[in-house]
C-alpha cells in the first residue's frame, strides 16, 4: 500500500518489500488519491501497471475505491482458485497480507473493505503493534500488519522524501 500524496509514491514503500515478496502476485493499492493530483494518478497507476502490477486507486478513509479490492484480488489468483477448485478445494479461503510503511492508512483501508472497525486506525504512525486476520467475506481475509521500515536510511534524498528524517553525519 502506498501513499499517494507524495509527489512520488514509490517514496512511500520499503524498498526490501520488492525483495520479500519476488515472485508473489501484488496489487499496489494508491491511498488518498482524493488529495493527489488526479493526472499524476493516472501516470503513476499506468506506470505500475507498465512493471506487471495490479493497481486499485482508493480513498481508504472515504471508502472510495475499495469494493474493488476483493474482484481486483479473485481476479489476480484466477489460476490459484482455479487449481483450488481442481483440487476440490472449492470456497478455500484466500489469506492477503496488506503491507507497507507506517501511516499509509492500512488499518483504516482493511476495515472499509471488511465493512467493520475491527483493525485499530488512528491518524499517527505505530498503532498497529501486531499482525492480525481480519475477514472480508467466507473466502477472503486480510492480515493487517504494523508499518514495516529499513532498518538504516543511507541515502538522504529517499529519506526526505519518504518524509522522513534525514539520516545525520553521526549514524
Amino acid at each position: 500500500m502506498r501513499d499517494h500524496r507524495r509527489a512520488h509514491p514509490r517514496a512511500s514503500r520499503n524498498p526490501d518489500l520488492d525483495e520479500l515478496t519476488a515472485g508473489k502476485p501484488r496489487i499496489v493499492v494508491l491511498n488518498r488519491v482524493d488529495q493527489a493530483d488526479p493526472k499524476a494518478t493516472k501516470q503513476w497507476a499506468a506506470w505500475f501497471r507498465a512493471q506487471g502490477y495490479a493497481v486499485l486507486e482508493v480513498d481508504a478513509k472515504s471508502g472510495a475505491g475499495v469494493k474493488q479490492f476483493a474482484p481486483a484480488v479473485r481476479a489476480l489468483l484466477a489460476d490459484k482458485l482455479r487449481a483450488y477448485e481442481e483440487k476440490g478445494q472449492v470456497g478455500r479461503v484466500l489469506r492477503v497480507m496488506v503491507l507497507g510503511i507506517p501511516n499509509v492508512g492500512k488499518s483504516t483501508f482493511i476495515n472499509k473493505v471488511s465493512g467493520r472497525k475491527t483493525a485499530k486506525a488512528e491518524d499517527r504512525p505505530g498503532v498497529t503493534r501486531g499482525k492480525q486476520w481480519v475477514p472480508v467475506d467466507k473466502t477472503l481475509e486480510l492480515l493487517d500488519t504494523p508499518g514495516i521500515l529499513w532498518p538504516k536510511f543511507d541515502d538522504p534524498t529517499w529519506a526526505c522524501a519518504s518524509g522522513l528524517p534525514a539520516p545525520s553525519a553521526t549514524t
